[in-house]
């Protein structure tokens, strides 16, 4: 199930369903970021994804899954709310709801 969840956020596309999905966005703002390295490719580049079983607390089908990026002189972390029964994706925090607008608003 934490795999599901994992997934369903990275492969969100929108309330179209079109363009590019939420990983794809994520690494291109990070490339972006980064116009003259190749900062995925640096050796101290971490990218990690965790999947925290929030059934308890939110619902019979909530996790929470944080994506992690750190550089040698960056951190960013993207943390999302997923539901596995209805594949919807909630952000928490500032970075993960940049990520969805951006998709979301994508043409």
């Amino acid at each position: 199930e934490q795999n599901i969840a994992w997934n369903i956020v990275k492969s969100y596309r929108g309330p179209d369903d079109s363009g590019y999905n939420l990983f794809e966005t994520i690494i291109v703002q990070i490339e972006n970021a980064y116009p003259s390295e190749k900062i995925l490719k640096h050796n101290d580049t971490m990218l990690e994804v965790s999947v925290l079983d929030m059934r308890e607390q939110k619902g019979a089908a909530f996790y929470e899954v944080h994506f992690t990026f750190q550089a040698y002189n960056d951190l960013r972390e993207y943390i999302w709310n997923v539901n596995i029964v209805t594949d919807e994706v909630f952000p928490v925090n500032d970075g993960a709801r940049k990520m969805i607008n951006i998709v979301d608003n994508y043409d």
